[in-house]
């Protein structure tokens, strides 16, 4: 009866996941480790070998249940480890709690536990990603038994049973290490403070501590896999395994930097904004949101706080009966009537009461400073991670997103605190009768409110933006095409989508960011990319697209496959340095023509300008296509989400194909004066160009509008757009003889052209300032005062 709130944490996170989890493939990494688990390679370093295994059984299980896809069989299993680690935590709250406050408060105790768990699981971080197929609800579950075990080797008076709880604790350990390595962090200072108890203050034999280790690299034991799946040589996998030093490599994530999110980056000083008390100052502010500034105080309560019982009163106890005790009168001569007996037998039990509560004040369970070795831990892991590893920059809405992953383990025990921290406070106000209807009622309307209050935000029921985003590439490329993938948004969902759902399995997918390193040379030596030919790897090649080793390395794969895929080479936009776009789409040599979501890559004749408006009709078609895709992501979705990415290349591929059309549209206009006859060209551009660019400009309307370019970019080159094809469509007006209907068709009216630039331009005068762009905003300015006013 004590436990059952906890009992009831797991059916009701695993319902509330479920009813909220994704319909397919999440973004970020979680198309590339499906399609890793798919077809049994190998993850990004560190690999990710228990995750790959794992996700591998579950989705041959999704690819037989009807209506089910792999994707959606993994989303199922992380909101099943979800709610795993909801009640664990749950469990090893009530053990800790009660460790602190006595046995005799089972009741509260119990409650405790529960809401602790709760509050875990309904952070918006955590729900976020329990609801998708990631490493970290995995990781989540496997950090929770670690506590758990930990908690019990401390509170256990039984010598065999501590000894098991080392042993699966230290199993734990090496699985949460083989799945995501911030858990080192995490029992660098709960191993010694287990082993110490186990050892130490319980008197074990030391010859056990090998029996520990055994179990610990037992844990390891999923690191096998990469070893096994790396001798097969999967086209898009990572890493060469095969030997120890690529081993090492691969574990270490010496390709990324060793713990360290990204491979290089300033991680600051202890007393710059950007550094270990900055970084600090950042994560509280987000537990503040995750938790709420009411638990957030009573976790610091509970760091800091000691239990007091108030009044003797079996506060939270057996059902949280009160004793009633009726003392004898002074002066009484003692006797053995019945009344006597009943007054003998109250101070007894008032005896009993005021020696079990003042054992309770100090702490009445035995838990071998349990407090004391999960405070270290927190503050370890939070000084260590802040002050050393992390070095993402924080400004930048989707670095804060990757880095705001690894606060699950500190918001754990912040929980956990927060549980302690709730347990006191109640223990003071010993008047309301703290008995389990009450504080079951009290953790109902804090669970309604949570849910109440972020079921909306965090529901990612309607979230197939990754989905259509890949499909949608797809789509536009015919079989037996070649695609090179620069980002993860475009090579993770689309490697999914082919390997795991069998979608256009011609295609050749090559990555780019994989080219450049040496093992990757394996997979070209095996001859499972067909035709493609591989350029030399030069000594400078770099995966920034605005380097100009990685500007290089594209113009010699370019180069080296252009006569076997003439009219069917496609590269992502977002691997394109657009700086370098000359008119018409001409970069560095080569003819980019905006498709979709990608860019089709041909070689240009000698005159390939005059080739351009051939290409206007396909592109035109494939930004159809795109219409109505992807158009409902914010305010929901906001900057630094996956989902705010895909909508916001779909918006580029509007901005790219304008752009397009309006450089082209410009250079036909120089020469006008001697070929009058390039006016419907020149007029045709400018609609095409409006239409494009005015669309996008529409949905500033409703907010935050999605896009890779600032702005204020946006807004000049429509507004100059929006301008040029008004004065084109008024001098389309005066045109007479032949031909003078044909032009002004091609147009799109002065009426639509004069609203249009009439608000966009009032768009571009409203949101830039003139000290940023003063000749554009004196050109504009003025254009608006005499058009319009």
């Amino acid at each position: 009866m004590y436990h059952l709130p906890i009992a009831i944490v797991f059916p009701f996170t695993l319902f509330i996941y479920l009813k909220s989890m994704f319909p397919t493939v999440p973004g970020g990494d979680a198309g590339e480790l499906l399609a890793e688990a798919c077809h049994l390679g190998t993850a990004h370093p560190p690999g990710y070998p228990l995750f790959t295994i794992l996700m591998h059984v579950v989705s041959e299980v999704g690819v037989n249940v009807d209506g089910w896809t792999p994707a959606a069989a993994a989303n199922a299993a992380c909101c099943l480890f979800g709610a795993t680690t909801a009640v664990v935590l749950s469990q090893t709250a009530y053990k800790f709690i009660s460790s602190e406050i006595g046995k005799d408060h089972d009741v509260l105790a119990s409650y405790s536990g529960a809401l602790c768990g709760v509050l875990f699981a309904l952070s918006p971080l955590t729900w976020e990603y329990s609801v998708g197929a990631e490493v970290f609800a995995l990781h989540n579950t496997l950090v929770a038994f670690i506590l758990y075990f930990t908690v019990s080797v401390a509170v256990d008076e039984c010598k065999k049973n501590r000894l098991v709880s080392g042993c699966l604790g230290a199993l734990f350990c090496g699985l949460a290490i083989s799945n995501q390595h911030t858990s080192i962090l995490f029992i660098a200072c709960l191993v010694p403070y287990v082993a110490h108890v186990i050892f130490v203050k319980g008197g074990e034999k030391q010859e056990l501590v090998g029996l520990l280790a055994y179990f610990f690299v037992l844990g390891l034991a999923p690191y096998m896999y990469l070893v096994w799946a790396s001798g097969r040589v999967m086209d898009g996998s990572w890493g060469d395994m095969t030997s120890f030093a690529g081993f090492k490599k691969h574990v270490l994530r010496e390709e990324y930097g060793t713990l360290k999110l990204a491979p290089s980056g300033k991680v600051g000083d202890l007393t710059a904004w950007d550094g270990m008390l900055g970084r600090t100052v950042v994560w509280l502010l987000d537990l503040r949101m995750q938790i709420g500034v009411v638990f957030l105080m009573l976790a610091v309560f509970g760091m800091v706080g000691r239990w007091s019982v108030g009044e003797v009163r079996a506060a939270g106890g057996r059902g949280g009966r009160v004793v009633k005790v009726k003392q004898s009168k002074k002066g009484k001569k003692k006797g053995k009537t019945p009344k006597e007996e009943e007054e003998k037998d109250n101070e007894a039990v008032l005896n009993e009461l005021t020696s079990a509560a003042t054992k309770t004040k100090k702490g009445s369970g035995n838990n071998n400073n349990l407090k004391a070795a999960l405070l270290s831990t927190l503050f370890f892991y939070v000084v260590v991670w802040n002050g050393v590893f992390s070095n993402l920059p924080l400004n930048v809405p989707m670095a804060y997103a990757v880095h705001s992953r690894f606060w699950f383990q500190p918001n754990m025990l912040m929980c956990m605190f927060a549980g302690l921290g709730f347990s006191n406070v109640l223990s003071k106000k010993p008047e309301i009768g703290l008995n389990g209807p009450k504080l079951g009622t009290i953790l109902a309307l804090v669970v309604a409110l949570f849910v109440g209050l972020r079921f909306k935000d965090a529901d990612r029921s309607d979230a197939d933006f990754n989905s259509v985003y890949g499909k949608a590439m797809l789509d536009s490329i015919d079989d037996g095409s070649l695609l090179l993938s620069h980002t993860d948004l475009d090579w993770n969902t689309v490697r999914y989508l082919r390997k795991c759902e069998g979608l256009k399995p011609n295609i050749v997918h090559v990555s780019a960011q994989l080219l450049p390193y040496p093992w990757f040379q394996r997979q070209i030596d095996s001859g499972m990319f067909g035709d493609v030919n591989f350029p030399e790897i030069l000594p400078d090649v770099s995966t920034n697209r605005f380097s100009e080793g990685n500007k290089q390395l594209l113009e010699r794969f370019f180069e080296a496959n252009h006569e076997k895929y003439p009219k069917n080479m496609y590269v992502d936009m977002q691997g394109i340095s657009d700086v370098d776009l000359q008119p018409g789409g001409i970069w560095r040599g080569w003819l980019l023509i905006p498709h979709g979501l990608v860019y089709r890559v041909e070689k240009p004749n000698a005159n390939a300008l005059n080739e351009v408006p051939s290409y206007f009709g396909e592109t035109e078609e494939e930004l159809k296509k795109l219409e109505k895709l992807l158009v409902n992501v914010t305010p929901k979705y906001s900057s630094g989400s996956w989902e705010f990415a895909c909508a916001s290349v779909r918006n580029d591929a509007f901005y790219q194909a304008g752009l397009n059309y309006l450089t082209y549209g410009l250079e036909v206009g120089k020469a006008l004066q001697k070929e009058p006859k390039l006016f419907s060209l020149y007029l045709d551009c400018l609609r095409r160009s409006t239409e494009s660019l005015a669309g996008l400009v529409e949905g500033l309307e409703g907010g935050q509008l999605p896009l890779s370019y600032p702005m204020a970019d946006l807004l000049k080159n429509v507004a100059l757009s929006s301008v040029k094809n008004y004065q084109a469509n008024v001098a389309a007006k005066k045109i007479e003889g032949d031909g003078a209907g044909e032009v002004r068709s091609t147009g799109t009216g002065e009426e639509w052209a004069r609203k249009t630039a009439k608000g966009v331009v009032k768009a571009y005068l409203d949101l830039t300032k003139e000290e940023k762009d003063p000749g554009s905003y004196g050109f504009f300015k003025g254009f608006y005062e005499q058009e319009f006013k």
